[in-house]
């Protein structure tokens, strides 16, 4: 193979590399990160089935490596919210212009952000009925746009007493499940073809070295580290957002 057929590949294990970095340290970004990187290299229908891929896998190790700590019923109360969520996201997706979506989706993000900072003011407890909005909301931001995670961080960021470890964890165990079920749907549509297996497994070496080096920050980081890369994250993608609106 020549150089030049192996750009687009070495191109895509460093994106891949970054994706997963900042989705291990924040929990969440990978799309954010990789999505527009991807659609430098393939088009952008490959390029967001390339990162769908990844995105999904990459949330295995923490999954794998950390689920005797999963709050299942909170995790169920979220996902029930968000299967339900999902179906007014996907009518918004078709009906509402991209510049009046791309404002919305902003929106989403820096209400996000709000809910973050004010934390425990904001609200004192967590009923079952709030974790199911939580979810809600996550599925209405998955629908439109596949951005559940700003809305899905910031109800669960405001739970009072919630370690960073199990607010990573959950967030993570929705995003696979969601994952899952977009990965069979594009696989189906023969969307992956655009790599061979061997492409992918190479690219995979990327995906486990952002995950081991994201592991190192996020246990350097503690709960306040933790805090600012997720506002971190979240405020640059609302930027990003709101670049294609910029005169």
């Amino acid at each position: 193979m020549s150089s030049t057929a192996w750009m687009p590949l070495a191109a895509t294990t460093a994106i891949v590399f970054a994706g997963t970095l900042v989705r291990a340290v924040s929990g969440l970004g990978f799309s954010l990160v990789a999505v527009p990187l991807l659609s430098l290299v393939w088009p952008p229908a490959q390029a967001v089935a390339i990162a769908v891929l990844f995105q999904t896998l990459s949330t295995i190790p923490i999954v794998a490596g950390e689920y005797r700590s999963l709050d299942w019923r909170l995790l169920a109360r979220i996902c029930s919210g968000g299967i339900v969520g999902m179906v007014p996201g996907l009518v918004l997706l078709q009906w509402l212009p991209e510049s009046t979506m791309r404002v919305v989706l902003a929106a989403i993000l820096l209400l996000s952000i709000g809910i973050i900072v004010a934390g425990r003011r904001l609200v004192r407890t967590m009923t079952p009925t709030r974790l199911t909005l939580v979810g809600l909301c996550a599925g209405v931001a998955q629908g439109m746009a596949g951005v559940s995670g700003p809305p899905l961080m910031a109800g669960l960021m405001a739970i009072p007493g919630l370690d960073a470890r199990v607010i990573r964890l959950t967030a993570t165990s929705v995003f696979l499940i969601l994952g899952l079920v977009s990965v069979s749907t594009l696989g189906i549509r023969g969307a992956f073809s655009v790599m061979s297996v061997s492409d992918y497994a190479i690219a995979g070496i990327g995906m486990i070295g952002g995950h081991l080096a994201g592991e190192r920050l996020f246990r350097m980081a503690g709960t306040a580290g933790f805090r600012r890369y997720v506002l971190l994250v979240l405020f640059a993608s609302a930027l990003l957002t709101l670049a294609p609106l910029w005169p």
